[in-house]
């Protein structure tokens, strides 16, 4: 399954053609990877200015081979959780569901 993000905190979800050829990633993956160096990076910065990333949650699990990360993971983030008890809001819980995937595909 292909993923690509788009503005406006959406996600689109696409059956994927074929495997990336060589070393092409999907956007997902190359902001995951871009976020968790530059967390990573921050960390061993204590300036003011790093105090973002440092607070930033980025720990999304990863599958296959190459790491993608679990895309369905960061739709329930962008959803939100509560600051009390980071408990997922109200209505999360189904926003992982891929809709697109349950559709009978026409053919003409």
């Amino acid at each position: 399954m292909g993923r690509s993000p788009i503005q406006q905190r959406l996600l689109q979800y696409r059956n994927i053609a074929v495997e990336p050829p060589g070393d092409a990633r999907s956007e997902t993956w190359f902001m995951y990877h871009l976020g968790r160096r530059l967390k990573e990076k921050a960390k061993r910065d204590p300036r003011p200015r790093n105090a973002g990333l440092n607070a930033l949650t980025w720990n999304y699990s990863t599958t296959g081979k190459h790491a993608e990360p679990e895309v369905e993971e960061v739709l329930q983030e962008i959803n939100g959780r509560t600051v009390a008890d980071g408990k997922l809001l109200p209505g999360s819980e189904s926003a992982a569901i891929n809709n697109t995937a349950r559709r009978t595909p026409v053919v003409s």
